[in-house]
């Protein structure tokens, strides 16, 4: 008896999250780290990213604007690179699926770090 292989599915089949999985997955996930573990994401970033931003920050008003879009329940962030090939941000807000909400307030003015970084921070000594 010869061996077949079986037919192969062409389509692309994609999933759809119910509203239980999206809660299961990224609502109900604790995003707090500790300190030790926080730098030492940071210090492993800096050495594998040389000359490169370690940080960056935004303003209140303009994640408060972010947070204030219809149908926000999170924010999505992208790591990006500008054309000087200097690392960024893009900041997108999503729905409670996990969705990016692509058609509202898109951001990637972050403010980088270095030249504007905290002052005697625990995070990045």
């Amino acid at each position: 008896m010869e061996w077949q292989s079986p037919a192969i599915e062409t389509s692309v089949v994609t999933t759809v999250a119910t509203e239980r999985q999206a809660e299961m997955s990224w609502q109900a996930h604790d995003h707090e780290v500790g300190l030790t573990a926080a730098r030492g994401l940071i210090a492993s970033s800096k050495r594998a990213n040389p000359g490169q931003p370690s940080a960056a920050a935004i303003t209140r008003p303009a994640l408060e604007a972010l947070l204030a879009q219809s149908g926000c329940s999170g924010v999505r962030m992208y790591y990006g690179q500008k054309p000087d090939g200097v690392r960024t941000l893009v900041l997108v807000a999503m729905d409670e699926m996990g969705n990016d909400l692509d058609e509202g307030l898109i951001m990637d003015q972050v403010i980088p770090c270095p030249p504007f970084c905290a002052m005697d921070s625990a995070l990045d000594s």
